[in-house]
């Protein structure tokens, strides 16, 4: 019985993305438009991205197309705040994003649906 109490936990650890650092403020980044701009044109390889955001970057198309299942709750949140955040403030680097990472249009409303709820 022990055993299936902890299953759930050691689910969500094999499934986190384990190179991407979980503790960058992204709140604190999309409301700094500079940041926020900088980093999406890291997303959009437009420039050079962070150590930190290269990692995300690199699990971006990944996430986009299997609907961050890979994704723990934390970094499913930080997916949430950063498209929210882009479709707040940029919403040009919103479509930029959408477009790069799901050129075909068939996965991202169906990510958008599992991230209103992080």
């Amino acid at each position: 019985m022990k055993a299936f109490l902890l299953l759930p936990f050691v689910v969500a650890v094999v499934l986190a993305y384990k190179d991407v650092d979980d503790n960058f403020d992204f709140e604190a980044m999309v409301k700094d438009p500079v940041a926020l701009k900088k980093n999406m044109n890291c997303f959009l390889d437009v420039e050079p991205c962070t150590p930190t955001m290269a990692k995300y970057r690199n699990h971006a198309l990944e996430a986009v197309t299997d609907g961050c299942k890979e994704c723990n709750k934390l970094e499913t949140h930080t997916l949430r705040v950063l498209l929210q955040g882009l479709f707040d403030t940029y919403p040009d680097g919103y479509i930029a994003f959408k477009n790069k990472y799901d050129p075909t249009g068939t996965h991202f409303d169906a990510l958008l649906k599992k991230l209103k709820n992080f």
